[in-house]
């Protein structure tokens, strides 16, 4: 019996935020960050320092920011990744800049 080993990274995630305000501005009065392009049966990291440190992701989405404050990212300071079921981790997806103003 032939068995095949993955050795295949995972594609590699989308990260977007919704915004109330204008869609233009890198802006957003939410904090909820929506995860898309999951593989079936992989998991999902996401980090708010440049990647130095990962936390599991559940569902598809996280929450970034502080209630009531006014918080901004950096290019590349948000980033999300997926691991495969074959313990693969795909490339961090890094996000532009952006501010979230509860």
């Amino acid at each position: 019996m032939a068995f095949v080993i993955d050795q295949t990274a995972p594609a590699d995630l989308s990260a977007s935020f919704s915004d109330a305000g204008r869609s233009d501005d890198r802006v957003t009065n939410l904090g909820t960050m929506t995860v898309s392009g999951l593989e079936a049966g992989a998991t999902w990291q996401y980090s708010s320092d440049e990647g130095n440190s990962w936390a599991n992701g559940q569902g598809n989405s996280f929450i970034l920011g502080q209630a009531n404050e006014a918080v901004s990212y950096a290019d590349n300071q948000v980033q999300v990744r997926q691991i495969d079921a074959a313990g693969n981790t795909g490339s961090a997806r890094e996000l532009a800049a952006f501010t979230i103003d509860q």
